[in-house]
């Protein structure tokens, strides 16, 4: 059998007993893979629209268009001085490479999510129409919430694309870097079709989110046909629609110098002690969501940094009333990966950095991120449909660390950082089109709890508007026990093939 390989003009022949190879560079035996589908173009600056295979997409398809996605979301994106943000939001510059200096990334200037669910437009005057007051995608970036922060220093801004206004995971995790005990902060944003649909709903509006969300919620649950992307009866959004997490912490030259070329990095607003600072800051994880015709209940992939491991990170968790059976998640954990990156995603990741470095130069950024994981399924349990418990429960070790998230299915308990795994949380299609709720995993299932709640797998909708967070100072020595994380005793791990 052979693969008709194209790169460039220059077409290539091969076997699927022989090397792939992208500019000169060998990528392994195809025999390891079970289904080689890589590339057969260059990568560019504009995002896929779509996942080949769909649903059925195979690894192959998945991890390709993570990295066409991936890639095209961290192109330069086009400076516009004439725009009052100085860039035209969300447009690549595709005169430009990856890795070019001084330049935002696409995703980078979309709208953060204080940005599209401001507190000061959360309420509508009488005699205003709320459709359509939002400023438009393109505007100043500007960030509103409830208690205001002051700048902690005369130099600090306020304005810039990058702000880091969660300090907690999900739930009541606090995060920090194990080598300086710096914490890890974070924080979402959205493209023009999700701006453009909350904007032209009047979703900012807490009382017509609040009735929308709840009327779609009542839909889902009795087993109807899919809502039409784009719906303005019921919240769903547009086709096209992506929403991100990033996860950064804060450059540090006693232990970071030297190493800026390897990261994006980004000048960035903190919070301390309800002021507002700045800093710069180093990407080590990227949550992308993304709406397709194909995967109407989002296809979602994580991206980390190389260097992210067993070693990197601790977690801390400060809750009481914990269950007996799960005795080791309050206090210090240090961070390990459940679920192993698979070997065929490695593989295939290692085919797509050569083929960035061949393409943009050996030092491209780029090339020092991976592919954890991508999910286009949603199951009730792993194994089932060919998803593998890796897939099903799949998270970042940066932006998922706590037990909790690392192996959540179906629910959380708050009160004491639980999972439910017996949770019914996400409404998918079925064959004839129909709603049928399902018992996800991973990023899936944790964005099908907004699905639930009629928020369209969007956590920015439905918690919208926002309160900054103030970073956590690392606890005093003694305070916690520190010991290495461990969830044999979460529910469902030793009672479930997971």
């Amino acid at each position: 059998m052979k693969i008709n390989k194209q790169i460039g003009k220059a077409s290539l022949l091969f076997t699927i007993s022989s090397c792939f190879v992208l500019g000169g560079i060998p990528f392994g035996n195809a025999k390891s893979l079970p289904d080689p589908k890589v590339m057969t173009e260059g990568f560019t600056s504009t995002v896929p629209s779509d996942i080949p295979g769909g649903l059925q997409a195979t690894t192959a398809e998945k991890v390709k268009f993570a990295w066409q996605e991936f890639v095209a979301l961290n192109w330069p994106a086009q400076i516009q001085l004439g725009n009052a943000s100085g860039y035209n939001r969300g447009v690549a510059d595709s005169t430009v490479s990856p890795g070019s200096k001084n330049r935002l990334a696409v995703w980078q200037t979309f709208k953060h999510r204080s940005e599209a669910l401001p507190y000061n437009f959360s309420t509508t005057p009488a005699g205003i129409s709320p459709i359509n007051r939002l400023p438009e995608f393109d505007s100043a970036v500007t960030y509103s919430y409830k208690n205001q922060p002051t700048p902690g220093t005369p130099s600090s801004k306020f304005n810039l694309f990058t702000n880091l206004d969660e300090s907690v995971e999900v739930g009541n995790v606090q995060m920090f870097y194990r080598a300086n005990k710096q914490p890890i902060l974070y924080e979402a944003k959205l493209n023009q079709k999700v701006y453009n649909y909350i904007r032209s709903n009047g979703l900012q509006d807490t009382a017509i989110k609040n009735k929308q969300t709840k009327k779609t919620a009542v839909y889902l649950s009795e087993n109807k046909p899919l809502i039409p992307a784009g719906s303005a009866e019921y919240v769903s959004y547009p086709s096209g629609s992506i929403e991100v997490k990033a996860t950064w912490r804060m450059y540090d030259p006693n232990i970071d110098t030297g190493k800026e070329a390897q990261y994006l990095m980004s000048e960035g607003v903190y919070y301390a002690n309800g002021v507002y600072l700045n800093a710069k800051f180093m990407l080590l994880g990227l949550h992308i969501i993304h709406k397709t015709p194909t995967v109407p209940t989002f296809v979602f992939t994580t991206f980390e940094h190389i260097t992210n491991s067993d070693k990197s990170f601790q977690s801390i968790n400060d809750l009481t009333g914990l269950s007996p059976t799960y005795p080791n998640q309050k206090g210090i954990r240090n961070v390990i990966r459940q679920y192993a990156i698979p070997s065929e995603i490695e593989e295939l990741n290692t085919y797509f950095q050569k083929q960035l470095k061949s393409q943009f130069g050996s030092d491209v950024f780029l090339a020092n991120y991976r592919v954890t994981g991508v999910q286009v399924k949603s199951t009730n349990a792993p194994g089932v449909d060919g998803v593998t418990a890796q897939e099903y429960f799949l998270a970042n070790l940066a932006t998922e660390s706590d037990c909790n998230l690392q192996v959540f299915s179906g629910g959380q308990n708050f009160k004491t950082d639980l999972p439910l795994p017996d949770n019914k949380n996400l409404y998918a299609p079925d064959s004839q089109g129909n709603y049928q709720q399902k018992t996800a995993g991973g990023c899936n299932g944790c964005h099908g709890s907004a699905q639930k709640d009629g928020a369209e797998f969007s956590f920015v909708l439905l918690g919208g508007p926002f309160e900054f967070a103030n970073i956590n100072p690392y606890p005093p020595e003694g305070t916690f026990q520190v010991q290495d994380q461990n969830c044999s005793g979460l529910p469902g791990i030793t009672t479930n093939p997971h």
